[in-house]
């Protein structure tokens, strides 16, 4: 129906013409529902194309269909970036047009669903026009995303430098004695080959 109704505008096209033009224009389900409606009357000519769009509305779009969609409105965050976010946001925003009446209202609730690390930044702004709020979200996206970045790039340049130490200090042969012996390691049989002798010689050799 948003579709028709904005070809309709383009055509500047008068009421009593619009719902000869729907008749045509619309399409499956909807087009077998108008004919039944029109087999209804015995002259289809009465129906008005205000009162096509209420029943319209109201078998295609029924009252607790808007109210599902006004809750999810109400209830919309960003999850993923703010062009997805502005997606979601307008779409469901025409199910809430009594409750987001303006431009400022709208800006408002577009703010608050809005991840805390951009909310916090464009909301001291107080835009009042969607667009430029929407223009200066996607500004402190990318700002975000470029500095998350560089920050891996810096960790993960650390971490490689970090593993590249690691590996050589393991490598690195340890310095020896004099005597062939590791620094810091006793060398066991030496030892005890000194000891036997010292023992013989105080014990044994006459």
């Amino acid at each position: 129906m948003v579709r028709i109704e904005r070809i309709f505008d383009v055509m500047d096209c008068p009421d009593d013409r619009k719902l000869r033009l729907a008749t045509f224009l619309l399409e499956g389900s909807a087009y077998d529902w108008l004919r039944s409606v029109q087999s209804k009357y015995v002259d289809p000519s009465v129906i008005t194309w205000g009162k096509f769009k209420d029943d319209f509305n109201e078998h295609f779009y029924p009252h607790s269909y808007k109210t599902d969609k006004q809750n999810e409105f109400w209830r919309l965050v960003q999850t993923s970036t703010v062009v997805e976010y502005q997606k979601k946001f307008l779409e469901l925003s025409k199910y809430a047009a009594a409750l987001v009446a303006d431009e400022v209202d709208k800006c408002r609730k577009f703010e608050y669903g809005l991840r805390e690390e951009i909310r916090s930044v464009v909301t001291a702004s107080g835009y009042e026009n969607l667009s430029k709020l929407v223009e200066a979200a996607l500004r402190v996206e990318k700002s975000l995303s470029e500095r998350h970045g560089g920050q891996q790039q810096m960790r993960s340049g650390i971490g490689s430098s970090s593993q590249t130490w690691a590996r050589g200090s393991m490598t690195r042969p340890r310095r020896r004695d004099r005597r062939g012996g590791r620094l810091g390691v006793s060398n066991s049989r030496s030892h005890l080959l000194l000891t036997t002798m010292s023992f013989r010689q105080t014990f044994l050799d006459p």
